[in-house]
This record gives structure tokens, sequence and C-alpha cells, in this order.
């Protein structure tokens, strides 16, 4: 028989929670109640007594596995826990309740979130630029002539066009592709009469590896004439090709062989399997020579 009341009245008394026919039962001889520190057996019949474990007791603390000896009747003490059907419960704690209705509030929010970002549409957007225009050209600058730098620099200005309109703009220039060798950055460095021309250049070709072999790189040199229209233009020089990876950006650095006072400016051009790919005009204003898709192309 499970029990599961706090006290338990044992004798032959139809109202004791534990009925036993037996003459030597009273009608209410023992007690089994359940204290702070465990459960006791008392003995509530004076003249029969009762025993535990073969000890005649009055009040006594029960463990699991003690015999109880009632009149004639022999009883087994044994605790079990977690009795389906228990009446006793634990109280509920509010602070649990709040803490789990914010951690259910939480992934729930979270849920609808990602459902949003995976479900939502997002279509696609081209962004591009016009030919020419300064997100699609590389970083120009001279020290040697700081007024056609800021002209460079102006939004809307292209290298492979005049910076005012007085100066016309560059002769026959070649369709420029999809820049697979693009020039990130040309710089001019004058050290008194030594002019230094340095070259950030970036692969980028659809191939899965560059073909350095098919890489070619110029630069060619305009020396000062009687005006600015007469420009003496010298013959293109082919820089040297290192070993280099796609998608990686090499630095090359060319020497004008005269003086950097006679320099009035120049021209770097990229090629990719003898097509142009990229081209700056150091100063952008400077009139080029007409340019060929031969790397070896000059005026």
């Amino acid at each position: 028989m499970v029990i599961s009341q706090s006290a338990v009245t044992i004798g032959r008394d139809s109202s004791c929670d534990v009925q036993l026919a037996d003459n030597g039962v009273a009608d209410r001889h023992a007690r089994i109640e359940r204290r702070r520190d465990g459960y006791y057996f008392c003995n509530l019949d004076e003249a029969n007594g009762s025993s535990v474990n073969g000890q005649h007791v009055r009040d006594r603390r029960l463990a699991g596995g003690d015999e109880l000896e009632i009149g004639g009747a022999r009883l087994r003490f044994e605790m079990i826990h977690g009795v389906a059907g228990a009446s006793s419960h634990r109280p509920l704690d509010l602070l649990e309740i709040a803490a789990a209705t914010i951690v259910v509030l939480v992934i729930g929010g979270q849920v609808a979130l990602l459902s949003l970002i995976f479900t939502g549409s997002h279509p696609m957007q081209k962004i591009s630029s016009p030919k020419g225009s300064r997100g699609d050209q590389p970083t120009v600058r001279s020290a040697a002539s700081p007024t056609s730098s800021a002209a460079a620099d102006s939004a809307g200005q292209s290298l492979t066009r005049s910076a005012s309109t007085s100066t016309p703009s560059i002769a026959a220039t070649p369709k420029v592709l999809n820049r697979m060798i693009r020039l990130v950055r040309v710089d001019r460095r004058d050290s008194g009469a030594v002019a230094t021309v340095t070259i950030q250049a970036k692969a980028q070709v659809g191939e899965r590896e560059l073909d350095t072999r098919s890489v070619a790189m110029s630069v060619q040199f305009a020396t000062t004439g009687a005006t600015t229209q007469n420009l003496v233009w010298q013959e293109p020089i082919l820089l040297p090709m290192p070993a280099w990876e796609n998608f990686k950006t090499k630095v090359f650095t060319v020497r004008y062989p005269g003086r950097a006072s006679d320099l009035a400016g120049f021209v770097v051009r990229a090629y990719y399997h003898d097509q142009l790919q990229d081209l700056a005009v150091v100063p952008p204003s400077l009139q080029a020579p007409a340019l060929s898709t031969d790397p070896g192309g000059g005026s």
C-alpha cells in the first residue's frame, strides 16, 4: 500500500488510514507522521505496545526497510520518491516563470528575424559607374605638378581625357577593356634632378591562374618642347614582369632617364594577352600620343 499523506493512522477502526483486522491491534494503535527531518513511528496503544525491528518503541525515526510489528501484524516501511499522483508539489516561482517567458520571447524573435532574412526578397542591384568616372580610375599623384594632381582628384574626371576644356582630348584612344590588369595608383616623386614613377597594379583576371607571360606594362615619357602642344614622346619602356599571383597587387618603380625638370609627363599602359586593360596619364591634362592595343605601341 502506498500512502502519500503527511500522517497515517494504523488501527482496527474504519477511520484509520491503514486498517488491520487483528485482535491484537487496538482501534487506533499507531501513527506514522512526516516531520522536518524525516518519518517517525508513534505508538498510541500503551497497553499492547508496538515494536520496530523487534524493539518496543514509543516514538522513533524510521528508515527505509524498517519492520513494524503492530499486534499480530507485521509491516515493512519503505520511502518511495516521485510517486505518481503525490499531492506535494513545489510552489511556482514567479522569477522562474518570468525568466522562461523572456527566453521564449528572445528565441521567437531570433527565429522571426532569420525567417525574414532568408525568405525576404533581396534583388541584386548592379552598380556601375560611367566610363571615365573617378571610381573607375586609378589614383594618380604627381609631386611635380600639384595643379594637375588636383585636377585628377576632382569628381568625374577621366584620366584618359583633358582636365580642362581648353586642352584637347587624347587622340585615337582605344577602348579600355574590363581592367583585368588594373592600375590602382600611379605616383611621381621628384628628388632633386631625379624623377621616379611608382605604379601599383592589381591582377584580377577571370582565369583561375594569372598567365604572367601574357602580362605587359609600359611607361612612355614625354619631355618638354617649345610649347605644351609640341611634346617629345619617347619610345615606351616595357617593364620586367615578376612572379605574380591572381588577385594580388604588385608595385613597379621606373626612373626617368633624364632630368626631372625636363619631364613633362608620362603614360602608363597595362596589357593582358596583347589587349589594353588600363591606362593612366600624368598629368591628366596632358595630350598623349595616339594609343594602340599593341604593348609596344608608341607615337
